[in-house]
Protein backbone atom coordinates (compact mmCIF):
# COMPACT_ATOMS: atom_id res chain seq x y z
CA UNK A 1 0.00 0.00 0.00
CA UNK A 2 1.35 3.61 -0.80
CA UNK A 3 1.95 5.89 1.92
CA UNK A 4 -0.77 8.54 -0.02
CA UNK A 5 -3.25 6.13 0.10
CA UNK A 6 -2.30 4.63 3.84
CA UNK A 7 -2.57 8.48 4.85
CA UNK A 8 -6.05 8.37 2.70
CA UNK A 9 -7.15 5.35 4.69
CA UNK A 10 -5.89 6.98 8.06
CA UNK A 11 -7.79 9.93 7.67
CA UNK A 12 -11.41 8.16 7.04
CA UNK A 13 -10.91 5.78 9.98
CA UNK A 14 -10.35 8.71 12.11
CA UNK A 15 -13.47 10.60 10.53
CA UNK A 16 -15.27 7.29 11.34
CA UNK A 17 -14.26 6.39 14.70
CA UNK A 18 -15.10 9.75 15.93
CA UNK A 19 -18.74 9.61 14.14
CA UNK A 20 -19.29 6.29 15.66
CA UNK A 21 -18.56 7.71 19.05
CA UNK A 22 -20.40 11.05 18.87
CA UNK A 23 -23.48 9.35 17.13
CA UNK A 24 -23.30 7.09 19.85
CA UNK A 25 -23.89 9.53 22.68
CA UNK A 26 -25.13 11.87 20.97
CA UNK A 27 -27.14 10.95 18.10
CA UNK A 28 -27.21 12.37 14.42
CA UNK A 29 -28.99 15.23 14.58
CA UNK A 30 -27.13 16.61 17.74
CA UNK A 31 -23.46 15.98 16.14
CA UNK A 32 -22.08 18.62 13.85
CA UNK A 33 -19.67 17.74 10.87
CA UNK A 34 -17.42 20.14 13.39
CA UNK A 35 -17.88 18.12 15.88
CA UNK A 36 -16.63 15.13 14.18
CA UNK A 37 -13.66 16.65 12.41
CA UNK A 38 -12.89 18.21 15.59
CA UNK A 39 -12.53 15.21 17.72
CA UNK A 40 -11.05 13.13 14.36
CA UNK A 41 -8.01 15.61 14.39
CA UNK A 42 -8.86 16.66 10.61
CA UNK A 43 -10.14 19.15 8.68
CA UNK A 44 -13.82 20.12 7.64
CA UNK A 45 -12.51 19.70 3.98
CA UNK A 46 -11.44 16.68 4.72
CA UNK A 47 -14.65 15.33 6.11
CA UNK A 48 -16.02 16.66 2.79
CA UNK A 49 -13.15 14.78 0.39
CA UNK A 50 -14.42 11.45 1.52
CA UNK A 51 -18.35 12.16 2.93
CA UNK A 52 -21.62 13.99 1.15
CA UNK A 53 -22.77 15.11 5.39
CA UNK A 54 -23.03 13.55 8.38
CA UNK A 55 -25.92 11.54 7.38
CA UNK A 56 -23.83 9.86 4.28
CA UNK A 57 -21.08 9.02 7.26
CA UNK A 58 -23.91 7.92 9.34
CA UNK A 59 -25.09 5.26 6.60
CA UNK A 60 -21.35 4.19 5.74
CA UNK A 61 -21.19 3.53 9.76
CA UNK A 62 -23.89 1.50 8.90
CA UNK A 63 -23.22 -0.44 6.39
CA UNK A 64 -19.38 -0.90 8.08
CA UNK A 65 -20.20 -2.12 11.43
CA UNK A 66 -23.33 -4.20 10.56
CA UNK A 67 -21.06 -6.40 7.85
CA UNK A 68 -18.28 -7.14 10.06
CA UNK A 69 -21.53 -8.76 12.26
CA UNK A 70 -22.44 -10.50 9.34
CA UNK A 71 -19.18 -11.62 8.14
CA UNK A 72 -17.18 -12.36 11.20
CA UNK A 73 -20.62 -14.85 11.97
CA UNK A 74 -20.17 -16.27 8.55
CA UNK A 75 -16.42 -16.74 8.99
CA UNK A 76 -17.47 -18.88 12.69
CA UNK A 77 -19.85 -20.79 10.68
CA UNK A 78 -17.69 -21.89 7.86
CA UNK A 79 -15.30 -22.94 10.69
CA UNK A 80 -17.47 -25.47 12.23
CA UNK A 81 -18.32 -26.80 9.24
CA UNK A 82 -15.11 -26.72 7.30
CA UNK A 83 -12.72 -27.67 10.72
CA UNK A 84 -14.83 -29.05 13.19
CA UNK A 85 -16.90 -30.99 10.06
CA UNK A 86 -20.45 -30.25 11.45
CA UNK A 87 -22.28 -31.14 8.67
CA UNK A 88 -25.26 -30.27 10.46
CA UNK A 89 -24.60 -26.72 9.69
CA UNK A 90 -25.17 -27.59 6.18
CA UNK A 91 -28.63 -27.34 6.20
CA UNK A 92 -29.16 -23.21 5.57
CA UNK A 93 -32.00 -23.33 8.23
CA UNK A 94 -29.31 -24.72 10.93
CA UNK A 95 -26.66 -22.22 9.34
CA UNK A 96 -28.42 -18.88 9.45
CA UNK A 97 -29.86 -19.79 13.20
CA UNK A 98 -26.01 -20.08 14.17
CA UNK A 99 -25.06 -16.57 12.92
CA UNK A 100 -28.33 -15.64 14.28
CA UNK A 101 -27.35 -16.70 18.14
CA UNK A 102 -23.71 -15.73 17.08
CA UNK A 103 -25.09 -12.10 16.17
CA UNK A 104 -27.15 -11.63 18.96
CA UNK A 105 -24.36 -13.00 21.52
CA UNK A 106 -22.33 -9.82 19.98
CA UNK A 107 -25.21 -7.46 20.77
CA UNK A 108 -26.06 -8.36 23.98
CA UNK A 109 -22.20 -7.96 25.10
CA UNK A 110 -22.01 -4.40 22.90
CA UNK A 111 -25.23 -2.22 23.57
CA UNK A 112 -24.17 0.75 22.40
CA UNK A 113 -23.39 -1.14 18.84
CA UNK A 114 -27.01 -2.64 19.23
CA UNK A 115 -28.45 0.98 20.25
CA UNK A 116 -26.82 2.05 16.85
CA UNK A 117 -27.25 -0.52 14.61
CA UNK A 118 -31.08 -2.12 15.69
CA UNK A 119 -33.04 0.04 13.14
CA UNK A 120 -30.99 -0.16 10.29
CA UNK A 121 -29.08 -3.52 10.30
CA UNK A 122 -30.28 -4.91 7.34
CA UNK A 123 -28.54 -1.45 5.46
CA UNK A 124 -25.47 -3.29 5.94
CA UNK A 125 -26.49 -6.35 3.82
CA UNK A 126 -28.92 -4.33 1.38
CA UNK A 127 -27.54 -1.18 0.56
CA UNK A 128 -27.32 1.08 -2.65
CA UNK A 129 -24.36 2.91 -2.40
CA UNK A 130 -21.68 3.24 -4.63
CA UNK A 131 -18.77 1.27 -2.48
CA UNK A 132 -16.32 3.83 -1.95
CA UNK A 133 -12.71 2.07 -3.11
CA UNK A 134 -10.93 2.83 -0.19
CA UNK A 135 -13.31 0.85 2.15
CA UNK A 136 -15.05 -1.66 -0.28
CA UNK A 137 -12.47 -4.39 0.49
CA UNK A 138 -13.48 -3.90 4.61
CA UNK A 139 -17.13 -4.29 3.36
CA UNK A 140 -17.24 -7.60 2.36
CA UNK A 141 -20.00 -8.77 -0.21
CA UNK A 142 -22.55 -11.02 2.40
CA UNK A 143 -24.99 -11.28 -0.24
CA UNK A 144 -22.02 -13.62 -1.87
CA UNK A 145 -21.55 -15.58 1.46
CA UNK A 146 -25.54 -16.00 2.03
CA UNK A 147 -25.82 -17.67 -1.60
CA UNK A 148 -22.58 -19.93 -0.94
CA UNK A 149 -24.46 -20.90 2.65
CA UNK A 150 -28.40 -21.63 0.88
CA UNK A 151 -25.53 -23.98 -2.03
CA UNK A 152 -24.33 -25.63 0.82
CA UNK A 153 -27.64 -28.53 0.61
CA UNK A 154 -29.64 -29.31 -2.42
CA UNK A 155 -32.40 -27.18 -0.80
CA UNK A 156 -33.96 -24.09 -2.78
CA UNK A 157 -35.26 -21.09 -1.77
CA UNK A 158 -37.76 -18.56 -3.56
CA UNK A 159 -37.02 -14.61 -3.11
CA UNK A 160 -34.09 -15.35 -1.06
CA UNK A 161 -33.48 -11.94 -0.73
CA UNK A 162 -36.94 -11.16 0.55
CA UNK A 163 -36.51 -14.20 3.14
CA UNK A 164 -33.03 -13.00 4.41
CA UNK A 165 -34.55 -9.17 4.90
CA UNK A 166 -37.49 -10.71 6.86
CA UNK A 167 -34.89 -12.33 9.14
CA UNK A 168 -32.87 -9.44 10.01
CA UNK A 169 -35.68 -7.60 10.89
CA UNK A 170 -36.84 -9.51 13.02
CA UNK A 171 -33.96 -10.32 14.61
CA UNK A 172 -33.17 -6.91 14.90
CA UNK A 173 -36.60 -5.35 16.31
CA UNK A 174 -37.22 -8.45 18.53
CA UNK A 175 -33.96 -8.74 19.83
CA UNK A 176 -33.34 -4.90 20.81
CA UNK A 177 -36.72 -4.73 23.02
CA UNK A 178 -35.50 -8.11 24.67
CA UNK A 179 -31.82 -7.63 24.89
CA UNK A 180 -32.00 -3.17 26.37
CA UNK A 181 -35.67 -3.93 28.27
CA UNK A 182 -36.02 -8.20 28.96
CA UNK A 183 -36.22 -7.15 32.37
CA UNK A 184 -39.03 -6.12 32.97
CA UNK A 185 -40.56 -7.40 29.42
CA UNK A 186 -39.59 -10.53 27.73
CA UNK A 187 -35.91 -11.60 28.09
CA UNK A 188 -33.74 -12.82 25.14
CA UNK A 189 -33.63 -16.42 26.61
CA UNK A 190 -37.69 -16.83 26.49
CA UNK A 191 -37.40 -15.21 22.96
CA UNK A 192 -35.14 -17.44 21.26
CA UNK A 193 -37.40 -20.37 20.93
CA UNK A 194 -40.07 -18.41 19.62
CA UNK A 195 -37.62 -16.91 16.93
CA UNK A 196 -36.55 -20.11 15.77
CA UNK A 197 -39.74 -20.70 15.18
CA UNK A 198 -40.60 -18.34 13.44
CA UNK A 199 -37.83 -18.35 11.31
CA UNK A 200 -38.57 -21.78 10.72
CA UNK A 201 -41.99 -20.84 9.34
CA UNK A 202 -40.14 -17.73 6.99
CA UNK A 203 -37.78 -20.09 5.58
CA UNK A 204 -40.45 -23.55 5.28
CA UNK A 205 -42.95 -20.54 3.07
CA UNK A 206 -39.85 -19.91 0.80
CA UNK A 207 -38.44 -23.46 0.61
CA UNK A 208 -39.06 -24.92 -3.38
CA UNK A 209 -40.62 -28.56 -3.10
CA UNK A 210 -40.22 -30.16 -6.83
CA UNK A 211 -43.37 -31.78 -8.10
CA UNK A 212 -42.19 -35.05 -7.71
CA UNK A 213 -42.29 -34.37 -3.67
CA UNK A 214 -45.48 -33.26 -3.36
CA UNK A 215 -48.39 -35.23 -2.40
CA UNK A 216 -50.02 -37.31 -5.09
CA UNK A 217 -53.39 -35.06 -5.33
CA UNK A 218 -50.91 -31.98 -5.43
CA UNK A 219 -48.78 -33.37 -7.88
CA UNK A 220 -51.39 -34.07 -10.11
CA UNK A 221 -52.78 -30.28 -10.43
CA UNK A 222 -48.85 -29.19 -10.57
CA UNK A 223 -48.91 -31.25 -13.55
CA UNK A 224 -51.79 -30.04 -15.19
CA UNK A 225 -50.77 -26.67 -14.56
CA UNK A 226 -47.81 -27.31 -16.20
CA UNK A 227 -49.15 -29.01 -19.29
Amino acid sequence: MGKALENKKHKIHAIMDAGYELYSKKGVNDTTVGDITSAAGVAKGTFYLYFKDKFELHDRLVISKSSKLFVNAYQKLSHEVRINNNQELRLPENAILFMMKDILDVLKEDRDLLRFLHKDLALGIFNNFEENELLAEENPDFIAMYRRILSLSNERFRNSKVMLFLIIELVSSTAYTSIMYGDSLISLGELMPYLHETIHDIMERNRIISVEELPYNERNRAELKDN
